[in-house]
């Protein structure tokens, strides 16, 4: 089951996904000005929005070619995340935020089973 509690409490999350969307589709337009054709571009289009493995696999399927080069920006990339990520949070954290205790918020506003969406779907 997968709860979309918090998404429902506050959809102006639903932008970070537009945002990783939108850098797919930029990414996949820049590579086709720069002369890849349309599987190479969407090879590279897909590294910034999903794991190395699912990178390498959609690489081998749409441009077996440059998989050696897909491999090692994916992987290159992702052992970036644990460097960038810790300055960018204390940027965008106050100091309210981050002295602790938390307290835990239930769901306001949102239906019984409205932010449950069954696996199978």
């Amino acid at each position: 089951m997968t709860d979309f509690g918090p998404l429902l409490e506050m959809p102006k999350m639903a932008l970070l996904g537009a945002a990783g969307q939108l850098g797919i589709f930029l990414t996949l337009l820049l590579a086709l000005l720069l002369g890849f054709n349309l599987n190479e571009a969407a090879s590279i289009g897909i590294i910034g929005a999903i794991d190395g493995p699912t990178s390498i696999y959609v690489s081998s399927k749409l441009a077996p070619h440059m998989l050696g080069a897909i491999a090692v920006t994916a992987y290159s990339y992702m052992s970036l995340v644990p460097i960038i990520q810790p300055p960018v949070m204390r940027l965008m954290t106050s100091d309210r935020r981050t002295q602790g205790p938390y307290a835990l918020h239930p769901a306001s506003g949102v239906a019984p089973g409205a932010d449950l969406v069954p696996d199978a779907w």
